[in-house]
């Protein structure tokens, strides 16, 4: 499982493979990194840095998790 101590995304790669929807914790992601496959809620990550194309959409999906 990937662990989260440690950032998600390091520039070693790491991409998201799958998702689906849970009614408790929203859209949950499937990621995979260094070989390891783990799964985390999308209204946990937080996409770095702000010029990257995955900011906003993500940034907006956890500020409307939050306020639903």
């Amino acid at each position: 499982m990937i662990s989260h101590d440690k950032p998600l995304w390091d520039g070693d790669g790491e991409k998201s493979e799958d998702a689906f929807d849970h009614e408790m914790m929203g859209i949950i992601m499937e990621a995979r990194e260094k070989g390891q496959i783990g799964h985390l809620p999308l209204a946990d990550l937080e996409v770095k840095p702000k010029t990257d194309k995955n900011y906003w959409p993500v940034r907006e999906y956890v500020v409307w998790f939050a306020n639903r």
